[in-house]
């Protein structure tokens, strides 16, 4: 199974790049897109051209595909081109995505957003006068998940309660038409349209008098989640986790866990293992500070 060599990238870009590579609808638009145009006209430095051979070497299985994935490197913008310091893989991710819109035909784009965006629509209630107001459609990328504010050290928090938390109620300001003021409202947010696949960001960095530090607390991922879309309930499967090793935030390291086919492997370095079990089995073995960061679940079919 191939693995992206360490030499070339960062281990946030490199396993960010190979969950990509593990998502099917996204790795078959990328495959199937090198198949419908030559190499002739397709612009050599480029993101895309580097995009689509550097699947095809990952999906060759053998060394034979004439390619070094130093070529997509150097189609990264900076800092990501030429610093060797580690950055936040999130971030990575959201400029990886900006860089695509601008290096793919709008048609191909349009294809990536519906693998990986989705949209949410808040609603606003007002204290005062009770008028319900509904917000406009927000386009996402990521579900951001935030640890209970008053958490117990040793209890685990459960996925799905961080799912709850990131829609529940909270009290905000809001310029209610009907009062012609503003006023204390409830806002609540409900996910309008799920992306085909979803990346969730667990946050695990806050500020203590100034100073950012990193939250280590475990959490229970689970195989299989539901989320509500409007007034239905979509199955999602846990696909790939990656993995910030480390007490400290911006120092560490990351690897990554992805299933492939009804198997999970763990990358970390030059080094593939397949894991005999399932996710339980994984999380359970869990070090201190091997903290799940970013999750990536695809649509099963309901």
């Amino acid at each position: 199974m191939q693995n992206l060599k360490i030499i070339w990238f960062k281990k946030f870009v490199k396993y960010f790049i190979q969950a990509l590579f593990w998502t099917k609808d996204f790795k078959n638009l990328i495959i199937n897109e090198f198949k419908r145009e030559t190499v002739e006209f397709l612009k050599p430095f480029s993101l895309k051209t580097n995009f689509l051979k550097c699947f095809l070497f990952l999906d060759s299985m053998t060394d034979d595909i004439d390619y070094t994935p130093l070529l997509l490197k150097r189609s990264l913008r900076e800092p990501y081109k030429t610093d060797v310091r580690q950055q936040d893989a999130a971030e990575f991710g959201v400029h990886l995505f900006e860089d695509m819109e601008n290096n793919f035909d709008p048609e191909e784009y349009k294809q990536i957003k519906e693998i990986f965006y989705g949209m949410s629509k808040s609603t606003f209630i007002c204290k005062n006068c009770e008028k319900q107001t509904k917000g406009p459609d927000e386009e996402f990328m990521y579900i951001t998940l935030n640890f209970e504010d008053n958490r117990q050290a040793k209890m685990k928090d459960e996925i799905e309660k961080m799912i709850e938390r990131h829609q529940m109620k909270e009290q905000i300001t809001f310029n209610c038409e009907q009062c012609q003021k503003t006023t204390q409202s409830t806002r609540t947010l409900q996910f309008s349209k799920l992306p085909k696949n979803i990346i969730m960001q667990i946050n695990r960095f806050e500020f203590q008098q100034g100073v950012r530090s990193k939250i280590n607390d475990q959490i229970n991922l689970k195989a299989i989640i539901k989320i509500q879309e409007e007034d239905k309930d979509l199955n999602y499967e846990l696909y790939a986790v990656l993995i910030h090793f480390g007490e400290i935030p911006d120092a560490g390291h990351y690897t990554i866990y992805c299933k492939v086919d009804k198997n999970w492997y763990r990358f970390d370095d030059n080094q593939v293992n397949k894991i005999d079990g399932d996710f339980d089995i994984i999380q359970r073995n869990f070090k201190k500070e091997e903290t799940p960061y970013l999750l990536f679940f695809r649509r099963k079919n309901n």
